[in-house]
């Protein structure tokens, strides 16, 4: 820990407050601008592109900011977004909506360690501590300027800002790399699971079929409670389904408990599919999942709704893929009914209908092609996941002297 030393913030440089910044006068081109909620939404380490633009007489008056400031969320629902902080590298100037502070640090420190420092677990959680509130959680301009950083000198923090940066370039390449392959698999689905692109040996008809012709449709009265004499079983809940497609023995289920009519009832076997009858939105309404396997004890919550086939119009594999077509959404969206919260029955599920090939090998085939790219998916979120845990441990040990870099590292630029 040789020449590193511990200083307040209100010791690295100048604080100042931001000023409103109603939504009315957010604009799509202008003066670009920062508001507090998108530091923990939009944001993480650094700003290189705002999401927002204001006009002159907005800006007069608001708060300017120049690259170099760094930007405290000022203000948050809950106590892990109080203090979220991120450099702002946009242009030379922008400005600060309310209930952002803004630290503008002098030039004895990198503003890029100073935010690296500031998003480090340590930092982070004494950020928390300073949060007060119950409905809204705030954190105060007094407050942040008595948090303590440990700091080395401007060259060993150029070193350190030089090291995670090759982390946050290869997380942006893997970013892109994802997004890609998430719109190159969409696209492959609206057309495979249209028909309007065939794989090669398929040449028989398709049909659009009613999910009644299909299966039948089956609500829960499963809750996400454990209640005395009673038996244990495992539960698939909403988000389970929300955000995969297929469900196994493998997965986590909640432990709660159930009656034996609900046992009988509300069980799950290979080839169920789960479907998510309600939303805030219309269109956030039917997300589903296969059941890939007879699952011993495991129940479907009151959330969902499950659909057992009884014919051979589908299979299972395809059955992962054919309900997430945009025009099997749209079937659903415009049976949903309700005003604050959207909900689908059990006769307008069953009354939708979905397109389907009449082959049973060319749904298998068309799955196979599917289960591919969400194979090629998956490797790259696994690699994104691992990276960002290496970038973490870099985080906490460099930022906390207890890996030093080396003197001669190469240094591509210096803020």
């Amino acid at each position: 820990m040789i020449n590193w030393q511990t200083k307040k913030l209100s010791e690295l440089g100048a604080f100042s407050k931001g000023a409103g910044i109603p939504k009315d006068s957010v604009l799509p081109e202008g003066l670009p601008a920062v508001r507090y909620g998108e530091l923990y939404t939009a944001f993480d380490t650094f700003i290189k592109n705002v999401r927002s633009y204001i006009d002159e007489g907005t800006a007069k008056e608001s708060r300017e900011i120049r690259r170099g400031d760094i930007l405290f969320a000022g203000s948050g629902e809950t106590i892990d977004e109080i203090g979220k902080s991120a450099v702002y590298q946009h242009s030379d100037f922008g400005y600060a909506g309310g209930d952002i502070i803004t630290l503008s640090p002098d030039e004895t420190n990198s503003s890029s360690f100073l935010a690296y420092a500031l998003n480090s677990p340590t930092a982070r959680k004494d950020l928390r501590r300073l949060g007060q509130g119950q409905s809204v959680v705030h954190v105060y301009r007094k407050d942040l300027e008595e948090m303590s950083l440990l700091l080395p000198e401007k060259q060993e923090q150029w070193r350190i800002v030089a090291v995670l940066e090759v982390w946050d370039e290869y997380l942006e390449l893997l970013d892109r790399k994802i997004a890609l392959k998430e719109q190159l698999k969409k696209g492959l689905m609206q057309q495979l699971l249209t028909g309007k692109k065939r794989l090669p040996g398929f040449t028989e008809e398709w049909r659009n079929v009613k999910l009644s012709e299909i299966g039948d449709a089956r609500t829960s009265s499963v809750d996400k409670l454990s209640i005395d004499g009673e038996s244990p079983v495992r539960l698939l809940n909403y988000m389970d389904v929300y955000r995969r497609s297929h469900v196994s023995n493998s997965d986590h289920f909640q432990a709660v408990t159930a009656k034996d009519s609900q046992i009988y009832s509300s069980n799950l076997k290979k080839g169920d599919i789960l479907f998510t009858p309600s939303s805030e939105t219309p269109t956030d309404i039917g997300h589903s999942a296969v059941v890939t396997e007879d699952l011993n004890k495991v129940l479907y919550s009151y959330h969902l709704m499950r659909l057992r086939p009884k014919s051979q119009y589908l299979d299972y594999r395809y059955s992962a893929y054919c309900f997430k077509a945009n025009s099997f959404y749209r079937e659903l969206w415009k049976r949903a009914q309700g005003a604050t919260r959207y909900t689908l029955s059990k006769e307008a599920l069953e009354s939708s209908k979905v397109s389907l090939p009449i082959d049973i090998d060319e749904q298998i085939a068309v799955s196979s092609v599917l289960k591919e790219a969400d194979k090629q998916l998956t490797t790259l979120i696994q690699k994104q996941n691992h990276v960002k845990l290496q970038k973490k441990f870099l985080l906490k040990n460099l930022i906390s002297s207890t890996i030093r870099t080396p003197e001669n590292l190469h240094i591509k630029g210096a803020n």
